[in-house]
This record gives C-alpha cells, structure tokens and sequence, in this order.
C-alpha cells in the first residue's frame, strides 16, 4: 500500500473530502483522516496517511464492530426518522417527486433532525458511524434512506436539504464493509422483481434507483460511481443494465465511463445504457423520467437496446 502525507493532501485539496491522486492526477482522492486511509475512486490505488516524517499512523478502528447490532441500531433510527419528516423535509421530497406517503412508505424515507437525541449517546451510536463523539447527529439536517437488504437495515446515507451544503451526500463515518454495508440501496425489492423481469438496473444514488422502481425496473443504486457492494450477486439469467450520469464535458464523461468499467468487472455480461443529453449539460436517471423529450417509454427502448460493455467501450468517441 502507498502512503501519502497531509502535507500532500492540504496542498492538493480538489473539494471537502477529497485531493488530487499522485498516481493517476485524477481529483477523486477520497481521505479518511479517521481511519488514516486514502482510497482514488478512478485508479482504485489505496493509501495509508502518514505523518511527514513517514511515520505510520495507528489506525483508531482496529477493533472488530458488531454488525449484528449496528445493523439493529439503523432499523431503530430508521424508524425513528420517518416520523421526523417535517414541512421542510416534504418540500424537498416534493421537488424531487417523492412526496407521497406511499412512496415514503415503501423505500421507508426519513428525516434526521438537528437535535441531539438519547439514543446517540449509545456507544453503538459512534460504532454504526451516526453519532458524533459529542453525541450529535452525523447525518443532521438530511433526508435519510435506509438500505435493506435480506430483510434487514444494513446501511442509511443522507442527503443534504440545504443548497448551499458541499457535501450533498454522506454516509456513516466508518468503511462500509467494517459496519457490513455490503448490500446497494433497494437490494430486497430490485432482486424479487428482477427473478420476475430477469433484468436489474444498476444506478448510482437512491434517488434514481426509486424513479427506475417506481417505473417497474429492478433497480438497485450504489453510494456512488465505483462503490462497490459486493452482496449484489445475481443469477446468471439476470441482465444486470449499468445507467450512470452522461455529461457534456469530456473530461467528466472519461471519469464516468471509468466507472462503468470498473463496475462491470463485477457483473457477468454487463449491458450499459448511455442516455442522451436531449440539449442539456448533463443528463441523469430521474431527471430522463421528467424531461419533456424522455419519459417511460424512451427509456424503456434504451434499456431494450442496452449494449454490452465491452461494444460499449469500443465504440465510445469524444
């Protein structure tokens, strides 16, 4: 494993969380200075933090966590959190075009409030990454989404509400696979309906993942391009369909297909769906389903026509 310094990292800062890669020049160097890891979403190379002398950092997460328990520990906040979905909350909802209790209801949404709360001063709290030291919420202020997965919550992630918040995303501070996050976003019901449909689309986000639902896909969604979650094993008469974001710019179009590869290493006989700008600078799933020149049935012709990966790579131009 590489080591890299926080020398390095302050000086080559590309956003909140994240500095330019040595290895690959790319600006997705996501650091954890709790963990004293450093992982390139776009070169995949790891790295320790060292001190800048090269002394290696003790790692303040060596003990083992229990799943089990963490796992307890979001379906209770789960539940806490859907009946915390105020005015505010529902606005947000209602500008994406989830606001309805039946929508809420099935992908169990929820809102995590600003206010300290008993249950985060459980030491579990801090081992499921949802509490602060300070015992104040890590996910404040965002519309949460549980992750079910084999009938349990196995993971929640937060949206901002607020515009002018950097970090629009988050999830709980520890590594997914130490809290046994292992599963995407809509796991339970994308696998049933897929056994049915013998096809599953694979996004990125929740957000979309729920547009493609709600139009009768199997969709599950990733916490991102290239995180990967490896409970999603499909059978081998299941198309897995890869649909992330297409951008104008080329640069960003590069990054996005990097992550379509490195996604369909994963999968057996990935198909991909790149879906048109139609005028715009960016085009992503939920925004296709509303667009005036998109709608259901466009795109259930792109999904029909998906082609594989690897014609996909070869006929990619920019």
């Amino acid at each position: 494993m590489q080591t890299v310094t926080p020398e390095y990292i302050e000086a080559n800062r590309t956003k909140r969380h994240k500095a330019r890669c040595p290895s690959c020049g790319g600006n997705d160097l996501y650091y954890t200075y709790r963990n004293n890891r450093a992982h390139c979403f776009e070169c995949r190379e790891h790295y320790r933090i060292v001190d800048n002398d090269g002394a290696m950092r003790e790692n303040a997460y060596q003990r083992p966590l229990d799943v089990e328990r963490i796992r307890d520990m979001y379906a209770t906040l789960s539940g806490i959190y859907t009946k915390q979905l105020d005015q505010r909350a529902h606005a947000f909802l209602q500008q994406r075009g989830l606001d309805t209790q039946e929508i809420i209801d099935w992908f169990q949404i929820g809102y995590c409030p600003i206010m300290v709360m008993n249950i985060y001063r459980d030491p579990m709290a801090k081992d499921a990454g949802i509490a602060k030291r300070d015992d104040t919420p890590f996910l404040a202020d965002r519309i949460i989404f549980p992750y079910i997965g084999e009938h349990n919550c196995v993971d929640v992630r937060g949206r901002a509400i607020d515009p002018n918040e950097p970090l629009r995303y988050k999830s709980p501070y520890h590594p997914s696979p130490v809290r046994g996050a292992v599963y995407p976003f809509n796991y339970d019901r994308a696998i049933e309906r897929a056994e049915r449909t013998k096809l599953i689309i694979i996004t990125e986000g929740e957000i979309k993942a729920i547009f493609a639902d709600l139009h009768d896909f199997a969709a599950v969604g990733l916490p991102g391009m290239t995180n990967w979650r490896r409970g999603l094993m499909l059978n081998s008469d299941i198309r897995p369909i890869i649909i992330f974001d297409s951008v104008a710019d080329k640069t960003e179009q590069l990054r996005v297909d990097r992550a379509i590869a490195l996604t369909a290493a994963h999968l057996n006989k990935a198909h991909v769906v790149k879906l048109p700008l139609l005028g715009e600078h960016k085009m992503d799933l939920d925004t296709f389903f509303l667009h005036k020149r998109g709608g259901y049935n466009r795109f259930k012709q792109y999904v029909d026509e998906a082609m594989p990966v690897d014609q996909y790579m070869r006929l990619r131009s920019f």
